[in-house]
């Protein structure tokens, strides 16, 4: 922040621009490592692997994290992002039933949280705390009991908590 300063007094904005992007970097890659426990090492028979950041991301869509879970073949990816544009599309589509049900969504509760699950490819979407963008995805050998049993699996606390 104090070279974007220093760049922009000195009348050199894009060095001033450039630094200022390279502090959201850092600032990103702070909330992602407080972020990461979210993601349990294991929900039900499922085990995580290790927790990834979308760091291509940071920039265009905010933070954004992911973590793969397995057991055998079956599998899902839970993806996390705050600050992202995605709230705003997929809001629209779970504020308003009739363009998710055009879009083959049907509105699920899950601990008072309203969220869009996907019957033909087993996925969720959820936006948490009017902050938080939740998906679950490329699900094989899941059903959709088994799907919503790794949301409520997640550890929301951390979600609760993140300032």
């Amino acid at each position: 922040m104090d070279a974007a300063v220093k760049a922009y007094e000195k009348g050199a904005y894009g060095e001033a621009t450039s630094s200022l992007q390279q502090a959201i970097v850092y600032v990103n890659q702070k909330k992602s490592e407080t972020l990461k426990p979210f993601f349990p090492d294991t929900i039900g028979n499922l085990k995580g692997e290790k927790s990834k950041v979308d760091n291509a991301l940071y920039n265009a869509a905010g933070t954004m994290l992911h973590r793969q879970y397995t057991n055998g073949n079956a599998r899902c990816r839970v993806q996390l992002a705050l600050d992202s544009p995605l709230m705003a599309q997929f809001g629209s589509y779970i504020n308003n039933p009739q363009m998710a049900s055009a879009m083959g969504l049907q509105t699920r509760r899950v601990n008072g949280t309203k969220l869009m699950f996907k019957e033909k490819d087993q996925s969720v979407i959820m936006i948490y705390n009017n902050r938080f963008f939740i998906q679950i995805s490329n699900t094989r050998n899941l059903n959709e009991q088994q799907v919503l049993e790794v949301l409520k699996g997640l550890n929301f606390e951390v979600l609760k908590n993140f300032k």
